[in-house]
């Protein structure tokens, strides 16, 4: 990055001119060390695509919202502290790519945006995926790698267009069951959240189905299980047809049998209420 300000200016103000003349859609502007918008961007309004990250930018100008043709804005590694309400007249944005900030106020305002298809929060110390993101049903691809979180919303599973999640290097401890739903996620990125739980093979492949196939069944045999068993005694004098009442539940045959010696168990499968259940018989010779 240039340290000097003056000449990051100098070289701003030669991209913008440039742009101007050809009136070109794309400005570039990431990485001069600006420490604020030049104000002759205002005038292009043709503008599609806008990249300013990797500046030392505290507050956007208000007029940003003139330029309303805007689709792609990059404002990644800045230290924006001023968010204007003219910010938010840019409804027709697609893309908009954040970082390394914490604007509490903007975290409930991503639905002025309601065409975003891509959105980037990285590294802005989130604990909590932003509520306002809900709203944002066109979104393809979400990025909150490097945050603070320790679980997702069961209401991503609503963002159905969805279909990268990059959610690495946060503190998460579960998934939301709801991920599974989304037809479309093709790629799901959770490095760095030991507290999952998953093989670094798993995790490696990025395959969401792989991913959330894995971790849903090592999750669900780890926890209580139904033990559908019981052990039924029979005890009773020698001869007094113990085993043949054993047979007859079994088979539901008669059938004589001489006197049993030591104990005899039968392992007798059955249905009761719906449900697969192994009946152990335990026959006791009778003394």
């Amino acid at each position: 990055m240039i340290a000097d300000e003056e000449t990051a200016f100098r070289l701003a103000e030669d991209r913008i001119a440039e742009c101007k003349r050809k009136k070109a859609k794309e400005l570039d502007l990431a990485g001069l060390g600006l420490t604020e918008v030049p104000a002759i961007m205002r005038e292009l309004t043709w503008l599609k695509t806008l990249s300013l990250g990797n500046n030392r930018i505290e507050a956007l100008p208000d007029w940003l919202g003139k330029l309303n043709g805007l689709q792609d804005l990059y404002l990644q590694n800045n230290p924006i502290q001023i968010w204007p309400a003219g910010f938010f007249e840019l409804r027709d944005l697609l893309q908009l790519f954040l970082s390394d900030t914490y604007p509490r106020h903007l975290l409930h305002k991503f639905d002025a945006f309601p065409r975003l298809i891509n959105l980037g929060l990285i590294g802005m110390g989130l604990t909590e995926v932003p509520p306002s993101v809900r709203k944002l049903r066109h979104l393809f691809a979400l990025g909150l790698g490097g945050n603070r979180l320790t679980g997702l919303p069961e209401w991503l599973g609503e963002l159905g267009e969805l279909g990268l999640l990059f959610v690495s290097n946060n503190q998460l401890e579960k998934l939301p069951d709801s991920l599974r739903s989304l037809k479309h996620l093709d790629r799901l990125e959770v490095e760095g959240n030991p507290k999952l739980g998953l093989p670094k093979e798993i995790v490696a492949s990025r395959d969401p189905r792989r991913i959330l196939d894995y971790y849903f069944r090592t999750r669900a045999s780890s926890a209580p299980q139904p033990l559908n068993e019981f052990k039924l005694i029979l005890v009773g004098r020698g001869g007094v047809g113990k085993t043949t009442l054993v047979h007859r539940l079994q088979t539901g045959k008669f059938r004589e049998f001489k006197r049993t010696p030591g104990i005899k168990i039968t392992q007798m499968p059955m249905t009761i209420g719906g449900e697969a259940v192994q009946a152990h018989v335990w026959d006791f010779g009778g003394q």
